[in-house]
């Protein structure tokens, strides 16, 4: 049996956009709310981080309900510069994990360009698993993510933990056998050491 360690990317390794600053960028000529409300709660968001919409395709239609006249390349540009600040924790504790001889991955509801992004500050190939919505084609806390999830990491055989920042992917993550820690990558620290004191992680 062994011990399989995920997590979550957004708000977990690195804090999420800011889409007030992105908002400015753009130069948009909707409100700031309408922006919000595009990013937090739209079907063409969910789209494409679902991979069923192309980066062009989204990146086209965000330009419209925004009224932006940036380029694709300046989009992406903006896009990257107003991601947020990596957790320093988390990355130690991935590094600590895999160098004890756990096996470590991601599960995160990413666009393919968040992935691309993802893959420039952070080692990837350092990875055993790789689970991202854009590829899978479901978001958390979707079934379909989870059930995608458990037949690669099979929890029945091997005990898969899975650090996340909202508790209804945790709750949904439970569902399929997965143990599921609601965390940030503020409070992550304190959860590991908590992990180390139960046993559940060697840390010797």
């Amino acid at each position: 049996m062994e011990k399989i360690f995920l997590f979550d990317i957004g708000n977990v390794i690195f804090k999420v956009r800011d889409a007030d600053e992105l908002y400015k960028k753009l130069e948009c000529k909707c409100s700031n709310e309408e922006f919000n409300k595009f990013f937090m709660d739209s079907d063409v968001y969910r789209a494409s981080e679902s991979g069923k919409l192309s980066t062009y395709d989204y990146i086209d239609i965000l330009k419209k309900v925004t009224g932006s006249t940036v380029s694709y390349e300046k989009y992406i540009e903006y896009h990257n510069e107003v991601n947020g600040i990596v957790y320093e924790d988390t990355i130690e504790l991935i590094k600590n994990l895999k160098q004890k001889g756990y096996k470590v991955g991601v599960l995160s509801n990413l666009k393919s360009i968040d992935v691309a992004f993802f893959k420039t500050i952070f080692d990837t190939n350092t990875l055993d698993y790789e689970f991202y919505s854009c590829y899978i084609h479901s978001m958390k806390p979707n079934d379909e993510i989870y059930e995608h999830v458990s037949n690669v990491t099979k929890p029945k055989e091997n005990e898969v933990y899975f650090f996340d920042d909202l508790k209804e992917n945790c709750d949904a993550a439970k569902r399929f056998g997965i143990r599921a820690i609601n965390t940030t990558g503020e409070t992550i620290k304190e959860d590991y050491k908590k992990m180390v004191e139960s046993g559940v992680i060697n840390d010797n």
